[in-house]
């Protein structure tokens, strides 16, 4: 296998445990418990937050492939209304609730998700973030002690180290 059809192999592994943050029942209601009312608010923060407080400006270059006046809608006031790490915080409380009930704990305890958490760290420890902005991000924040959480944390991780991260390419 090359390196593309490598990448997409882990793509498809780990891409549905990134996005169950994205389509969980109480999406909205765990980003508005931060202060962030709306799906596009918790969305665009949520994501953009392992950067920090940056201003939409930013978040407009960075999730490209977004029309830029909904990301500067959803922007606006967001950091003054919820800090990153609080943002950062609810993303990963929001992930460990739907991946419990997607999943259960015995699931969860497995050693499968353990060892896949342990692969999804050492991948994302290796990389270089120089031109990967999300994924510096990342490199920034603290791994979760939860296996099943750590494999989530990777997730994300290795998609921004990518480079695909928010956007969209088209395939040759």
């Amino acid at each position: 296998m090359d390196g593309a059809g490598s990448a997409r192999a882990v793509w498809r592994v780990l891409e549905p445990v990134h996005a169950v943050v994205y389509f969980a029942p109480d999406v909205k209601t765990a980003f508005a418990d931060v202060g962030l009312s709306g799906f596009w608010r918790g969305y665009f923060a949520s994501r953009a937050a392992p950067m920090g407080p940056v201003p939409s400006e930013v978040v407009i270059a960075t999730f490209y492939n977004f029309h830029p006046d909904l990301v500067r809608w959803a922007m606006a006031d967001t950091w003054a209304r919820a800090e990153p790490a609080a943002v950062t915080a609810a993303r990963v409380r929001l992930a460990d609730r739907t991946l419990r009930q997607r999943l259960g704990d015995e699931t969860l305890a497995s050693p499968a998700v353990g060892e896949a958490a342990i692969l999804a760290r050492r991948v994302a420890e290796g990389a270089s973030p120089l031109g990967r902005p999300l994924f510096a991000g990342y490199t920034t924040l603290d791994w979760p002690d939860e296996p099943h959480l750590a494999l989530w944390h990777g997730a994300p991780a290795s998609r921004n180290r990518r480079g695909s991260g928010p956007v969209f390419r088209a395939r040759r």
